[in-house]
């Protein structure tokens, strides 16, 4: 759940995974990350997906207004990102105030996949805060579609504050994951660390192997040595049961004999 008192610092919905990773197909490219380049179009269904989507992640009954990182391009656009805040803003407008005009970019930047510079003075530089009044006083629900170094987010809301606003939480749709091959020294590295890990697991098998034997060989020795024990016990307690009835039965004839032979 998605609260202000929450000091998460961004949330992140899903990971995101490119398309293409250095021109190559991404293997792990999904249906989730098929999604957030669905609505980078505007697709109806993929507003509708992440609409539906945050919905299960806010606290509804919470008032804020919804604010949401610009694109890269300077003007007052509007993307996908921003038409799914709006509709989250018009399904309860008497607790979400739409202010997803707010944050514009003044000037163009780079994207990152082209190799653009997503330093924090990079946005500061590029974005400022309009229409004030709806955001200050408020808390601030900022959106964006992707982070990959959550710069975007961390400027934007630090100029949220700046302008007034009370508390801003951040959330992204999706966190950029990539998965880069490795050189051969790394795969030479790892594979000796996991031959080490598999050698001391052996190690480890036949020592703790060694043990049981040991503590079984031991426990039988203990089993038989006690099994010995009462059976001499036993036979101990049988011979001298044994006795005490013969015993038993040469006083109860002598007694018999005298009751019929008194003199």
């Amino acid at each position: 759940m998605i609260i202000f008192s929450d000091p998460k610092e961004i949330y992140y919905l899903r990971n995101y995974h490119p398309l293409k990773l250095q021109g190559e197909e991404n293997d792990c490219f999904d249906d989730f990350s098929e999604k957030i380049l669905e609505l980078k179009k505007k697709e109806k269904t993929s507003i509708e997906f992440w609409f539906e989507e945050l919905k299960k992640y806010l606290k509804m009954d919470e008032s804020f207004a919804i604010a949401v990182i610009p694109s890269h391009w300077s003007g007052n656009q509007v993307s996908g990102i921003h038409l799914v805040a709006q509709k989250l803003a018009k399904s309860i407008p008497e607790k979400i105030t739409d202010a997803t005009l707010c944050l514009i970019r003044v000037k163009n930047i780079d994207r990152l996949s082209t190799g653009g510079n997503r330093e924090l003075s990079i946005h500061f530089e590029s974005m400022k805060i309009i229409n004030l009044e709806l955001i200050q006083n408020k808390n601030v629900l900022l959106l964006d579609d992707v982070s990959t170094t959550g710069n975007s987010l961390r400027a934007g809301k630090e100029l949220l504050l700046k302008a007034g606003a009370s508390k801003v939480k951040c959330v992204a749709l999706g966190k950029t994951v990539t998965y880069y091959d490795f050189d051969d020294l790394v795969y030479k590295k790892i594979g000796r660390d996991a031959s080490g890990c598999f050698d001391a697991i052996d190690y480890w098998e036949i020592e703790e192997h060694e043990k049981i034997c040991r503590d079984a060989e031991m426990s039988h020795f203990r089993v038989c040595e006690e099994a010995e024990d009462l059976r001499e016990k036993i036979k101990d307690e049988v011979e001298y049961a044994r006795d005490q009835i013969q015993r038993g039965a040469h006083y109860s004839h002598l007694e018999l004999c005298f009751i019929l032979n008194p003199g």
